[in-house]
C-alpha cells in the first residue's frame, strides 16, 4: 500500500496461551493433507491455465480464492494481530479461503515504520511469518507469503535468499502462494519510497527470484507466484496501461520450466477517482490471445491512502466483476491503525475472536467479513465444517486422558478441560501433541483446528514423583533434603529441570555433617523382592550412597546401604534387593551425599515389585549384613560397602549402510521414538524405535539434508542426540 507509515514499537514475539494451557507446535500435516471441506482439500495443488487458476482436485473448474491480508509485518498496527488465534478466527468465522502475510522487507519512508527482515528484524518477521503460514496449512487453507515493498530491486539478493529459506521450509506444501514482489512503484510516488521501477527492471528482478523459487521447488509441482505489476501492481497506475508491454515480455525465468503457474498482481482502492479505468486492464491481460492470470493480492474500500471516505458501491462493483470471471482477491487489511481501510476496531483483541461485531470491527471489517460469508456468482469461500475435535490415544500406557466435556465434536472458542489420570504406580510427567505443560490438568480452547493430544507417564512403582516433575518439595509424602545433625553444613536447595533435580552440599562445618535426599513412608512387605531403579550422573566423577530404612527408624535397614560411583554421563543404577523386614513395614528411600560437594543430578527413580528365588541370581547379595554407614554422623570406610555397577547396556551407534542409515541401541519399551530436526530445529519426523535391534533411516524417512538425531525413550526423556547427514 502506497502511504507513509506512523513510526510505532514494535514487539518481537508473542506467545499463544489459552487458559494457562500452551499450545505446543506439533509436526505440522503432511504437504497436501489438509482438514476435510477444507479450500486446500476441496481444490489440492493450484496451477494456472488459460489465463485461470484450477485445481488438482477440481479438474477444469475454475478456482477463485478470497481473504484478507495481513498489515506490514514491521508496522506497529499490524504486527500485533500475527497470531494463531487471528488466524483461526479469520478462517473459521471469516470464511478466507487465503490469507496474506505482508512480511516488512525494510524500513524506509512509506514502508512500515520498523525494522524489517533485511535491516535488522530477520528473526521477528520470520516468527510472523511462521505463525501465519502454519496456522493457515493446519487449517487447511491458502497463505500469500508477501514480499511486502515498493523498492524489491533494491533487495535483490536478500530476496532470493529470503525465498529461498520458505521454498526449503514450505515450499512442498500445496498452501503456499508466492508474492514476490509487493508494490513497484513509479518515481514521484511516496516520497522516498518509490525507485522509479519500469518494467524491464521489475521483470529482470521477478526472473531471478522465479528462478530461486523453481530451482529448491526441484522436481515436484511448481506452486504460483504473483508478480507485481508497474504503478503500485495496477498495470501502470494513473501512468496509463501497460498491459500490452507486459503481455509481450512476460516473467520466464531464465531457467525451462520456470515459466508456469505465473499471475500478476492488480491492486485497488475504491474510493480512487482512477480506480474504474483498472477494470479494464484485468480483462485486458485475462483475455486475447495470450491470455494471463490475475490475482488481485490488494485492495481496499478506501482511497490508496488508507484514509478518508469509502466507498461501498464501488467496493461491490469490483467485487462481483473479481467473482463473475473468479478472480482471486485478499483484502488489506488486519491492523488496528486509526484509518478506514483497517478491518479492525484500536480496542479489537489481536487473538481474533471477534464476536462483538460493532465494537470489534471497523465498517471496512464488517462489509468484507460479510462478503466473504456470502456466496457470490457461485462462489462459496472458506470451510464447510465448523466443529472441532480433540483426538487423544486410545490407551496409553500408565494412565488415561478424561475431559470436561466427552466430544468428539467441539465448537469454536469452546474450552475443554483435559486432567491426566495416572495408573496405580505411574504418575503423569507431561502433556504430548498439541499440548506441552507439567500441570496434570489444563484447559484448551478451540481456535479453529483439530487437536491431538497425548500424556506421558512415568512408572515410579513405590516411588512418587520419581521424575520430579511436579518440582521438588520439603512434604514428606515425596521428597524432602534434610541432614543427618543439626550441625553449621550448608547445602544447595535442589533445583529441577526437565524432571531431574540437581543438588549438592556448598560447604560443612566438620566431616560428619551429611547431606541426604529421602522419600518416606513407602510400605514394603518383608521377604517380598524389589529393584530401586535410578539414572544419575555429576559434574566431576564423585560417589553417593544409597539405602533403603525404617520411616521411623534409621538404623532399621531394609536394603544395606551401596556405594554408587557417578561419573559424567548419566547412568542406569538397578539395584535388587530383598526387604529384610518381617511383615509389612514403612520405609524410607536415602540418597546420601558424603562430604562431597560436587553437583550431581538424579531423575527417574522407581521402586517396583519384583520376584526373588532364594539361593540364586541376585539373591545372593541380600544375604550380607546390615552395614551401618553415613548414619547419624558415624563415618565407616566406604571401601567396605557393596557396589552397584551402571545396568549393563548397548552402546548407542550411528553407521551408514547401502543408501541410508542404521541405529542400534538398548531396548526402550514400546512407546520410545526416534525424532528428526531439521538445521533451524523443526521436528520433521517422528519414528517408534523400541530399541534392541537396528533402525533404519533414509530419504523415505525426510528430505535429503543435515538433521539432529534425537531418541527418548518410554518416558519422553531424551537418552540420546547426535547429528547426521541423510544423502540421496
Amino acid at each position: 500500500m502506497k502511504k507513509t507509515k506512523h513510526i510505532l514499537s514494535l514487539a518481537a514475539l508473542f506467545v499463544f496461551a489459552l487458559n494457562g494451557a500452551v499450545l505446543a507446535q506439533s509436526p505440522l500435516p503432511e504437504p497436501g493433507s489438509a482438514p476435510r471441506n477444507s479450500p486446500v482439500d476441496r481444490h489440492g495443488y493450484l496451477s494456472i491455465a488459460g489465463g485461470k487458476m484450477r485445481g488438482s482436485k477440481s479438474g477444469n473448474e475454475d478456482v477463485q480464492l478470497r481473504g484478507m491480508s495481513f498489515f506490514w509485518g514491521n508496522g506497529g498496527e499490524g504486527a500485533p494481530f500475527y497470531t494463531d488465534g487471528t488466524v483461526g478466527g479469520l478462517v473459521h468465522d471469516w470464511k478466507v479461503d487465503v490469507l496474506r502475510a505482508a512480511i516488512g522487507a525494510a524500513n524506509y519512508t512509506g514502508g512500515g515504520g520498523n525494522p524489517g527482515y533485511t535491516d535488522g528484524d530477520a528473526a521477528g518477521q520470520w516468527n510472523q511469518l511462521r505463525t501465519v503460514v502454519e496456522g493457515a496449512i493446519r487449517r487447511g487453507v491458502y497463505v500469500i507469503v508477501d514480499w511486502h515493498t515498493h523498492r524489491a530491486v533494491n533487495y535483490q539478493s536478500q530476496s532470493e535468499q529470503f525465498f529461498k529459506r520458505v521454498v526449503q521450509e514450505w515450499g512442498r506444501y500445496p498452501n503456499i502462494i508466492y508474492e514476490i514482489y509487493n508494490e513497484p512503484c513509479p518515481s514521484g510516488g511516496s516520497s522516498g519510497a518509490c525507485v522509479g521501477d519500469d518494467w524491464t527492471s521489475i521483470r529482470n528482478y521477478a526472473n531471478r527470484v522465479l528462478d530461486t523459487i523453481r530451482v529448491y521447488e526441484g522436481s515436484g509441482h511448481k506452486n504460483i507466484v504473483i508478480v507485481g505489476t508497474p504503478g503500485w501492481s495496477s498495470f501502470g497506475g494513473w501512468q496509463g496501461s501497460q498491459v500490452n508491454t507486459i503481455k509481450n515480455n512476460l516473467v520466464t525465468g531464465n531457467r525451462t520450466g520456470s515459466n508456469v503457474n505465473i499471475a500478476y498482481s492488480m491492486h485497488f482502492y475504491a474510493a480512487d477517482n482512477a480506480h474504474n479505468a483498472y477494470k479494464a486492464r484485468v480483462t485486458d491481460m485475462m483475455g486475447g490471445t495470450n491470455p494471463q492470470a490475475v490475482f488481485v493480492s490488494e485492495w481496499g474500500v478506501s482511497a490508496a491512502s488508507g484514509s478518508g471516505a469509502i466507498n461501498l458501491d464501488n467496493s461491490t462493483d469490483w467485487l462481483n466483476m473479481l467473482d463473475q470471471n473468479k478472480v482471486s482477491w485478499a483484502n488489506w487489511s488486519i491492523t488496528k491503525k486509526n484509518e478506514s481501510s483497517a478491518a479492525c476496531s484500536t480496542t479489537a483483541s489481536t487473538q481474533g475472536g471477534w464476536r462483538n461485531l460493532n465494537s470489534d470491527l471497523t465498517r471496512s471489517g464488517r462489509y468484507v467479513r460479510n462478503r466473504l460469508r456470502t456466496a457470490s456468482f457461485g462462489v462459496t469461500s472458506g470451510i464447510r465444517d465448523t466443529v472441532y475435535t480433540i483426538t487423544t490415544p486410545a490407551s496409553i500406557e500408565g494412565g488415561s486422558i478424561n475431559r470436561s466435556a466427552p466430544g468428539p465434536n467441539y465448537n469454536y472458542d469452546q474450552t475443554v478441560t483435559l486432567t491426566a489420570a495416572p495408573a496405580a504406580g505411574w504418575e503423569f510427567t507431561n502433556w504430548t501433541g498439541d499440548l506441552s505443560g507439567g500441570n496434570a490438568s489444563q484447559a484448551v480452547t478451540i481456535k479453529g483446528i483439530n487437536l491431538n493430544i497425548g500424556a506421558a507417564f512415568y512408572r515410579g512403582g513405590l516411588i512418587r514423583n520419581g521424575r520430579f516433575a511436579s518440582g521438588f518439595t520439603t512434604n514428606p509424602i515425596t521428597w524432602r533434603h534434610t541432614s543427618s545433625l543439626n550441625a553449621t553444613g550448608v547445602a544447595n536447595s535442589p533445583s529441577v529441570q526437565n524432571g531431574e533435580l540437581k543438588t549438592a552440599i556448598v560447604s560443612q562445618s566438620n566431616n560428619v555433617e551429611h547431606y541426604y535426599l529421602e522419600q518416606r513412608d513407602i510400605a514394603l512387605e518383608g521377604g517380598k523382592a524389589y529393584r530401586l531403579s535410578f539414572l544419575a550422573h555429576a559434574d566431576k566423577s564423585r560417589k553417593i550412597a544409597v539405602a533403603v530404612a525404617n520411616t521411623t527408624t534409621r538404623a532399621t535397614r531394609y536394603m544395606p546401604t551401596r556405594e554408587i560411583d557417578l561419573t559424567t554421563q548419566p547412568q542406569v543404577f538397578n539395584i535388587d534387593f530383598v526387604a529384610n523386614a518381617t511383615g509389612n513395614v514403612t520405609a524410607r528411600v536415602e540418597f546420601w551425599y558424603g562430604i562431597n560437594a560436587t553437583n550431581w543430578t538424579i531423575t527417574n527413580i522407581s521402586l517396583l515389585e519384583g520376584n526373588y528365588q532364594s539361593g540364586g541370581g541376585n539373591g545372593r547379595e541380600f544375604n550380607v549384613a546390615n552395614i551401618e554407614c553415613w548414619n547419624d554422623g558415624v563415618i565407616c570406610n566406604v571401601s567396605t560397602l557393596p557396589r552397584t555397577s551402571p545396568a549393563a547396556k548397548t552402546a548407542w551407534s550411528v553407521t551408514r549402510t547401502g543408501g541410508g542409515l542404521q541405529l542400534n541401541g538398548p531396548a526402550l519399551g514400546s512407546a520410545a521414538k526416534v525424532s528428526l530436526y531439521d538445521v533451524r530445529g523443526r521436528l520433521v519426523k517422528n519414528v517408534s524405535f523400541s530399541g534392541g535391534k537396528p533402525l533404519m533411516l533414509s530419504t523415505a524417512a525426510a528430505p535429503a539434508g543435515s538433521y539432529m538425531l534425537v531418541v527418548r525413550d518410554s518416558t519422553g526423556k531424551n537418552v540420546y542426540k547426535t547429528r547426521v547427514l541423510l544423502a540421496k
